[in-house]
C-alpha cells in the first residue's frame, strides 16, 4: 500500500478507481510487472482486509506527517 496514495485518493472509499493499491502474483510475475488489484478486486479486499485488521491489531502507526529527516537528493 502506498499510504500517501492512500490518503490522496480517498483511501477504501475509492478503490476501484486509485493506485494505492497493488497485487502481483510473484510466482508467474516476478518482475510485478502486471497489477492484478483492479482484476482480482475479491483477493484485493481480502488481503487490504487482513493488513488492516494487523496494523489495527498491533496498533501500528501509521505516518499522517512527512517525516522532517528525510532529505531530497534531488533538490
Amino acid at each position: 500500500m502506498f499510504h500517501e496514495e492512500w490518503v490522496l485518493d480517498s483511501g477504501s472509499e475509492n478503490l476501484d478507481e486509485n493506485n494505492s493499491i497493488e497485487l502481483y502474483n510473484l510466482k508467474d510475475d516476478i518482475a510485478e510487472q502486471n497489477n492484478l488489484a483492479q482484476i482480482n478486486t475479491m483477493k484485493r479486499d481480502e488481503l487490504l482486509k487482513e493488513l488492516m485488521d494487523w496494523q489495527k491489531n498491533i496498533k501500528a502507526p501509521v505516518p499522517t506527517n512527512p517525516n522532517p529527516e528525510y532529505l531530497d537528493k534531488n533538490n
